[in-house]
């Protein structure tokens, strides 16, 4: 639902492109579906983010990410995109301010959760879209989880096997903190202070700067699939309660203890020339299957 409450999105999330379904909520009774917004190509929308002010939206469109004009959230248009070789998956897309820095954080769920063999799986890929960069996004580094036994989540993919990727997230701006689910992987806890220290732009084939780091997790030792992580309110000194729904557990809560001694293993921050050279090592697994390929989305 757009900020002003008035009109919502539909996300597909089909293979099929049948348009971006723009509805007009100011008559419940029904409503009705104002305009379609054509996504060029590719698959149609999985989840669509709003910028606060409602002037932006973010579509993570399965085999791409779009960036959109809703300043006329009537009339939308698409102004930027991310082909990126590296996503097997564009799940979810969100955008996040840092010290003055506009990023946006693409979640690749790897092979669609399907059950990959392995962890961490599919990652977060950040983006600068300062200013005029949100018509040509320029990736800054990928996030990975730390290395973790694959065999000790709930068989929930496909054959039985164990999914282990990056999934639902949420961003805490005034934090300076992400909570994400990652199936098999539990609950992570990331900071996004250091993305002010990468680089973008100049350097198309790396980054410098520390980018994010994990500082808390917590995950059963076996038979849970955790779907998504999110936090209500934080207290004073930035700890708060984590609720997750888990695909066989059912609802967790976890205390975040702000002043806990922080994971030896933070996770690892890669340049996008490494993220890349990770996604081709995994697609040369004859065990890899990799649900969409890239495509162009901006003519």
């Amino acid at each position: 639902v757009h900020p002003n409450g008035r009109v919502m999105y539909n996300s597909n999330s089909e293979r099929t492109p049948q348009g971006l379904e723009v509805i007009d909520l100011t008559n419940l009774k029904p409503p009705k579906i104002a305009s379609r917004l054509q996504l060029v190509s590719g698959n149609e929308a999985h989840d669509i983010t709003f910028s606060q002010d409602g002037n932006r939206a973010y579509v993570a469109a399965l085999s791409h990410t779009l960036v959109l004009d809703t300043s006329r959230p009537f009339k939308p248009e698409i102004i930027g995109g991310i082909i990126d070789p590296s996503v097997t998956l564009h799940h979810q897309s969100d955008p996040v301010t840092v010290d003055g820095r506009e990023f946006l954080i693409v979640n690749d769920e790897l092979n669609g959760a399907a059950g990959n063999g392995y962890c961490p799986g599919g990652g977060l890929h950040v983006y600068d879209i300062t200013g005029d960069l949100e018509r040509s996004p320029v990736k800054v580094g990928a996030f990975f989880a730390p290395d973790i036994n694959v065999q000790e989540g709930a068989p929930t993919g496909t054959a039985g096997l164990t999914s282990c990727t990056a999934h639902v997230f949420d961003i805490y701006e005034k934090q300076g903190l992400l909570t994400i689910a990652w199936f098999a992987g539990g609950v992570r806890v990331v900071d996004l202070s250091d993305l002010v220290g990468v680089s973008a732009g100049a350097d198309p084939t790396g980054s410098v700067g520390a980018g994010m780091k994990e500082v808390g997790h917590f995950r059963f030792v076996a038979d849970h699939d955790t779907w998504a992580a999110k936090v209500n309110k934080f207290a004073r000194d930035g700890s708060a309660y984590i609720f997750s729904n888990d695909q066989t557990r059912g609802l967790d809560v976890f205390r975040y203890d702000s002043a806990a001694p922080k994971p030896s293993k933070k996770g690892r921050w890669m340049t996008p020339a490494q993220a890349l050279e990770r996604a081709e090592r995994l697609r040369a697994d004859p065990d890899f299957d990799a649900p969409d390929s890239p495509v162009c989305v901006i003519g």
